[in-house]
């Protein structure tokens, strides 16, 4: 189902032919990109994974049938870097699945998902390498909002220490922590995750977060940040730009299948059955906080970061 975008730039396919340098020399980090239509933004994203200070990583970039000229972009940046290895989706696979394949495709101790719309402080990539501990699944810096080129507001996600499934569950999504899927990760501890629950269709990124903390920490590093572009075509925006106006204050409720989706995904009995008994608390605290939130909205008419 997939074809190379520039069969004579670093195909797919070529990288594990028999006594090859990719072969004998595998790299510290691996950098997944996948993407679907990213022409207005593709270029300054992969033009800043490669300045990166930290040079010894692979960069897989996955196009899911664009219709754009993202196939154009990726071929130039590839034939300008040996590190880059593309492919192109015959057919759209979907968002999740275009997230996983690059992922499976990684050969790296380390591994990142990168999106195709933000931009990366230099140092990255050396200061997570330097930062990860055996104790994380995966450890990130700051986030820079912008708008409009202009950065609007910095923001940490919390950090959550391994098993630490109620205070996760319970905090409110708007918090960030959704963005620790484009953490450095232990590949291993990673692959080790339910990675499933990354396919669910109402908050996957917040559900996957959840699930990685069976298998170790996640932190948020000061040294370090990355320009998250806010515009329509964010991914996350998409799933909540419905809700606008009074319809965030009187219908902005979680589903009822969203918080049993924390119980199926509980590996351990006991943490099902706390998972379960929040679920009140859970509810009537999103609740409030989408209340206050939508409110302040319509108040000053400005959209909460």
């Amino acid at each position: 189902m997939v074809e190379s975008i520039a069969e004579s730039v670093n195909p797919l396919s070529e990288r594990n032919t028999p006594g090859s340098e990719q072969e004998e020399r595998l790299p510290k980090v691996t950098i997944g990109l996948p993407v679907y239509n990213g022409e207005l933004f593709l270029h300054e994203a992969l033009s800043s994974l490669r300045e990166q200070t930290f040079q010894d990583f692979e960069l897989i970039i996955s196009d899911n049938a664009s219709t754009d000229s993202t196939a154009d972009i990726i071929a130039r940046h590839a034939a300008a870097d040996s590190r880059i290895r593309a492919v192109r989706q015959a057919e759209n696979i979907g968002a999740h699945d275009n997230f996983l394949f690059v992922l499976s495709e990684a050969r790296a101790e380390l591994f990142m998902w990168a999106s195709h719309d933000d931009i990366w402080e230099e140092n990255w990539l050396e200061v997570l390498c330097d930062c990860i501990t055996p104790e994380d699944i995966g450890v990130r810096g700051r986030i820079d909002l912008t708008r409009d080129g202009q950065v609007i507001a910095e923001k940490k996600p919390p950090d959550f220490r391994r098993f630490d499934f109620a205070r996760c569950f319970l905090h409110n999504e708007n918090d960030y922590r959704s963005h620790y899927a484009y953490s450095l990760f232990n590949r291993e501890k990673l692959l080790g995750a339910d990675l499933e629950s990354f396919k669910f269709e109402y908050y996957p990124d917040a559900l996957l977060i959840y699930c990685l903390l069976e298998q170790g920490s996640l932190r948020t590093v000061d040294q370090t940040s990355l320009r998250y572009r806010l515009h329509d075509e964010n991914l996350g925006l998409q799933y909540s730009g419905k809700w606008k106006g009074w319809k965030k204050i009187l219908y902005r409720i979680h589903p009822l299948r969203y918080y049993l989706a924390y119980v199926r995904y509980s590996r351990r009995p006991l943490t099902k059955l706390s998972i379960a008994l929040l679920i009140p608390v859970k509810h009537l605290y999103a609740q409030f906080s989408f209340w206050v939130r939508g409110g302040k909205e319509l108040i000053t008419g400005k959209r909460a970061v």
